[in-house]
């Protein structure tokens, strides 16, 4: 896992790459997320690229993640750039009717409120 931020305007973004898939790849994302989260930051962008398909452990790591940050005010927004819509192995419904999906990183920045220095 590996946490780049980025300046915005008022706080920092997080930009977490949640790479690869399976428990161990679960345990760091949800690591990082409670890292994030317990050190104030309220905006967390996590780049799904290296996690196609998505299974359901980082989804459900995903959906706590975000549940989190909006219970602290914050938001959670996936950069996906893929034309295709993500979708989770074993789920019906496409990643967009559970949270904010961006296509580029200026995008998905922008969706938590803060803007790329």
């Amino acid at each position: 896992m590996r946490i780049a931020p980025v300046e915005t305007t008022a706080r920092d973004v997080v930009v977490l790459a949640a790479g690869g898939r399976g428990l161990e790849a679960a345990a760091d994302l949800h690591g990082e997320l409670q890292a994030a989260v317990g050190s104030g930051r309220q905006r967390v962008v996590v780049d799904l690229a290296g996690a196609w398909p998505l299974d359901l452990t980082l989804f459900g790591i995903l959906l706590a993640g975000r549940r989190r940050l909006n219970d602290a005010g914050g938001e959670l927004v996936l950069l996906a750039g893929s034309t295709e819509l993500p979708r989770v192995d074993g789920a019906v419904d496409p990643l967009d009717v559970y949270f904010r999906v961006e296509r580029t990183l200026d995008d998905a920045v922008a969706a938590t409120g803060g803007s790329a220095a």
